[in-house]
């Protein structure tokens, strides 16, 4: 019987008083730690307010980069051509087109006027619907987002990776930018001639 018992306790056999005991003390332990984790210096009143005041620098943080994503989000301008990638609108699905106008109010995402290819109009197209079409190697591109944003150049070359080589029309610069931000533009300006 004392060779059970030891053999119980050395195998992993435990009787349930044993268990319960054991959580008892387990569950103590933690109880024990988070009491522990506060501060208990007398500067803890400074430490806190630090920490309070931090954190609602960061919620103003968030508020302010949550206003950024919503700007990163109204990537829509008139003159740039764009693809509908929704199945919404069946008959125009994956079919390329360029806003000529945008409508913006607060209630909802900005709603785009589209030139489609086959000289059909689309009024009140959601911005969610569409995506940045790219032209062919040569043309003509704007930079929607990022440290280049509104800036227009031509494509020189697209890499598989997602980037593409554009040059600048202003200073002719040459950078390599996200493929994702930029967009076909289709507007006639001098400074392309």
């Amino acid at each position: 019987s004392d060779r059970d018992s030891y053999n119980d306790k050395h195998h992993g056999r435990e009787s349930s008083d044993d268990d319960e005991s054991r959580d008892r003390k387990r569950r103590s332990k933690k109880h024990k730690r988070k009491k522990r984790s506060r501060s208990r210096s007398p500067d803890h009143k400074k430490r806190h307010k630090q920490h309070v005041s931090h954190h609602k620098s960061s919620s103003h943080k968030s508020q302010s980069s949550d206003s950024q994503n919503h700007q990163h989000l109204n990537w829509l301008i008139p003159n740039i051509r764009v693809r509908l990638i929704s199945k919404k609108i069946p008959a125009y699905y994956l079919q390329k087109g360029v806003v000529q106008d945008v409508t913006r109010t607060s209630q909802s995402s900005p709603k785009a006027v589209l030139l489609m290819d086959n000289g059909q109009v689309i009024d009140k197209v959601p911005e969610r619907y569409l995506e940045t079409a790219l032209p062919k190697t040569g043309g003509k591109v704007i930079v929607l987002e990022g440290k280049h944003h509104w800036k227009k150049g031509r494509l020189l070359e697209r890499s598989r990776d997602g980037a593409g080589v554009i040059q600048f029309t202003e200073d002719l610069e040459v950078v390599n930018i996200s493929l994702d931000s930029i967009a076909e533009w289709c507007s006639n300006d001098d400074e392309y001639t």
